[in-house]
């Protein structure tokens, strides 16, 4: 608080100002409450739809290879790990072109062998 004399603030100003550091203090508390609530709604939203897309590719492989549900969901889970792909991008290309995804640095199933590939550093 500022002052024009130098004698000090009456007793009224300082309660005054006390009120408004503990609203401010107040509003400080709730901005962090709500910026870590929102944050949390984030993850858990991002959480579910990974849950939903991998257990639809689940069901997916589990039908196209006629295979167990968790036997399905072990062979994207060791494809991820192999490949160092996340189980989430697994389970999407599963979904999106009905197989696994190309290992990083593979050419695609439909390039001859042996033929070298041109690739570029924005690819």
């Amino acid at each position: 608080m500022l002052s024009t004399t130098p004698a000090p603030l009456p007793a009224d100003d300082l309660l005054v100002a006390r009120g408004f550091a503990d609203a401010a203090a107040i509003g400080l508390l709730n901005a962090r409450t709500l910026e870590y609530a929102e944050s949390l709604n984030d993850q858990l939203h991002t959480a579910l739809h990974s849950r939903i897309v991998i257990e639809q590719a689940k069901g997916f492989l589990a039908s196209q290879r006629r295979i167990p549900l968790n036997a399905a969901f072990e062979t994207m889970r060791h494809h991820a790990r192999q490949h160092c792909l996340r189980l989430t991008t697994v389970a999407h290309n599963v979904i999106t072109t009905g197989q696994l995804p190309q290992p990083p640095n593979t050419p695609p199933t439909n390039q001859r062998p042996g033929k070298p590939t041109r690739s570029t550093p924005y690819e």
